[in-house]
């Protein structure tokens, strides 16, 4: 999975403090239920990362050439 060169460092770091085998564990350590929304986890971690600033939504219906810009949410 290509990672790009602004996320490896807070990769590396997560590696080195998550306390198991888990990169990004619940704050016990132990691993997230099923249910959780990790995409939601994820774009908040790089919006405070400061990485990400916002998205550009696509209608993917053919022909469709709709898109919007929308900022990361307050964190």
């Amino acid at each position: 999975m290509p990672i790009p060169d602004e996320l490896l460092p807070w990769i590396q770091l997560a590696v080195k403090a998550s306390p198991g085998e888990i990169l990004f564990p619940r704050a016990d350590g132990l691993q997230h239920a099923p249910d959780v929304q990790l995409q939601d986890v994820l774009r908040r971690a790089l919006a405070r990362a400061g990485i990400v600033n916002g998205y550009e939504h696509r209608c993917r219906r053919k022909g469709c050439k709709h898109s919007e810009r929308k900022p990361v949410k307050s964190v």
